[in-house]
């Protein structure tokens, strides 16, 4: 099984009760970190390359919009409601498909694989409730409910952290009852892995030997 550590108020496990888990399962080192306290997940990510997404720009409800970080969200099965207004993002998902013009899923998609996503939630769970999915560990589709993290009304700060690097994230109605659940989003934060940032940049003596093998080649075509 995959552990997931579900942190408190204050968004912090203790060393005593990861080595616990650790000892009765191999494969909890696999495992990634959900955050409730914005801080706290701050001081987990920090020295990471980090961008934040404030929403000043509107955006009208498209089924694919761009931010003004890159972070590209498309809904998929439906028509409405994916747009960013008044400084906040809204997404609205009826997965159970009652609803024919609301998305069955919304799609966060980022610009690089990431280590770390956090954000401000609204409002998401005063109805069927909302999941988020994503492989956050490497083997495969995580699923979490922000109705077990945030409960009723679902508003708060709710961050992940990876133990493997991540380049979507997935909402979804949970339960797939009948009716829709709206969200709004502020304030989001994403972590660029630091393996994924530094391979994506040659080295200046890759670059220097990959000018030097282009231009030899052009010296040996004039000379042939």
């Amino acid at each position: 099984m995959t552990v997931i550590y579900l942190l408190g108020k204050l968004g912090i496990a203790t060393v005593g009760m990861a080595a616990s888990l650790a000892a009765l399962d191999p494969s909890s080192a696999q495992a990634f970190i959900t955050y409730t306290n914005r801080d706290a997940f701050k001081a987990a990510v920090s020295g990471f390359p980090i961008t934040t997404e404030t929403f000043d720009l509107d955006i009208d409800n498209a089924p694919t919009i761009t931010f003004a970080s890159g972070v590209v969200s498309t809904g998929e099965h439906g028509a409405i409601i994916n747009q960013v207004t008044s400084g906040q993002y809204i997404g609205d998902v009826d997965t159970s498909g009652e609803i024919p013009d609301r998305f069955g899923q919304i799609r966060f998609q980022f610009p690089t694989a990431i280590a770390a996503f956090g954000a401000d939630f609204l409002e998401v769970t005063t109805t069927s409730g909302l999941t988020m999915s994503g492989n956050f560990d490497g083997t495969g589709t995580q699923t979490i409910s922000f109705k077990t993290l945030l409960g009723f009304p679902g508003t708060g700060f709710l961050g992940i952290v990876g133990t493997a690097p991540f380049s979507e994230i997935i909402f979804q109605e949970e339960g797939l009852l009948p009716g829709n659940e709206a969200f709004v989003i502020d304030n989001l934060v994403i972590a660029e892995d630091p393996t994924v940032s530094a391979a994506a940049v040659p080295e200046p003596f890759t670059i220097l030997g990959s000018l030097a093998a282009i231009g030899g080649g052009i010296v040996l075509r004039r000379r042939q």
